[in-house]
């Protein structure tokens, strides 16, 4: 028998108003950003059950392993679950028969967007010849221009504000007038501009952040969406990036706390001392039916079923325990699912000896036979 779990949404939102008081939108689309290794498909579906409206891309994938590849590595790579009005499929190339080629092959798999990466500084990428030093070279647009013309689905380009010492506004407003030209109308815009002879990470600190260029761009290009992306972790960042951004793009804080998603989906502030933990396990429960399934079709190891909700519970008194109950020995006879469902028993049991207020969520009625010690 499968596992049956009803969740009553008006007694959640009976909940949420009692602890948040009215429930508000979240003014700009939540943007979840292409992380390698860590927006995989059973990740970006955990993001979908916090935030169902989330825009959620893929890992990015090189367009020749798509156009090059065979059916089994072209499938790993394009797979994904649920949400297809949300999904956009990363793709890092410069070629414009391969991009085309490997931005039919998204479309046909479901995705209805497909991004160009020309942001990334990494010295891999750069060997690859595409990224951000991709903004420093005026033909690329021959390339964005027949991918646009390849698929029916829109482009997108996620990009800097500049590289290296080509960093000033006019070089900035020059590269998306070209773009633009092509037919692109979203632009996911990092805050900070690439250093092409510095690591990744310290691309993320090393450049100064420049919100206030990328909120210049969205004034000056109001018929263009215009995304913002760096440093932006809470719904106080959200609201502060302007009215006039399209969209708002998170990366590493939902990857250190996805509960963060729900929060944004629900307008609850960093600043409320709620802890959430019902929601949280609600959310866990729905992952661990999600898991269930894919264990009974066998298109996911345990591994990496489990791997994305090690932080569901970041910020609480059962961060650690709940991360302890998630690790997988080698010799653990059990499947996915029990070991997601037994961590959430280990939490409704801790909180019910030590917070009073704790009402234990119900988990699903019936245990599949396949799990069964």
């Amino acid at each position: 028998p499968e596992p049956e779990f009803k969740l009553e949404p008006e007694r959640v939102l009976k909940r949420l108003r009692d602890k948040v008081g009215s429930l508000e939108m979240v003014p700009v689309p939540i943007h979840v950003a292409p992380m390698m290794k860590i927006t995989t498909p059973a990740f970006r579906h955990l993001c979908w059950l916090l935030s169902p409206r989330a825009v959620l891309y893929s890992e990015m994938i090189v367009d020749r392993s798509l156009t090059m590849g065979d059916d089994l590595t072209r499938s790993r790579a394009l797979r994904r679950y649920s949400h297809p009005e949300h999904s956009v499929a990363q793709i890092g190339g410069r070629d414009p028969d391969h991009l085309s080629q490997a931005a039919q092959h998204c479309q046909h798999a479901g995705y209805n967007e497909v991004n160009l990466n020309m942001g990334c500084p990494s010295s891999a990428v750069q060997h690859g010849r595409f990224g951000a030093c991709l903004m420093l070279d005026k033909s690329i647009q021959q390339s964005v221009q027949a991918v646009v013309d390849s698929v029916q689905v829109p482009i997108s380009i996620k990009c800097r504000i500049g590289v290296d010492g080509q960093d000033s506004y006019e070089f900035l407003s020059e590269f998306i007038d070209r773009i633009a030209s092509a037919g692109v109308r979203r632009f996911v815009v990092h805050a900070r501009k690439a250093l092409l002879a510095v690591n990744p990470k310290h691309n993320r600190s090393v450049p100064p952040l420049r919100h206030d260029v990328v909120r210049r761009l969205a004034g000056d290009y109001p018929h263009l969406d215009i995304v913002i992306n760096g440093e932006i972790a809470t719904l106080a960042d959200v609201r502060a990036s302007g009215d006039l951004m399209k969209g708002v793009m998170l990366g590493r804080s939902i990857r250190d706390n996805p509960f963060v998603l729900w929060k944004l989906e629900h307008s609850v502030s960093e600043s409320d001392s709620n802890d959430f933990i019902a929601e949280r396990l609600e959310a866990a429960i729905k992952y661990g039916l999600f898991v269930y399934d894919q264990e009974q079709i066998g298109s996911e190891n345990r591994r990496s079923l489990l791997h994305p909700l090690q932080n569901l519970f970041s910020s609480t008194p059962v961060s650690s325990r709940w991360k302890r109950s998630l690790m997988l020995d080698h010799d653990d006879p059990r499947s996915a699912y029990h070991i997601v469902m037994d961590a959430i028993g280990m939490v409704n049991t801790f909180l019910s000896q030590h917070d009073h207020n704790h009402q234990p969520v119900v988990l699903p009625t019936t245990t599949p036979a396949h799990v069964v010690q």
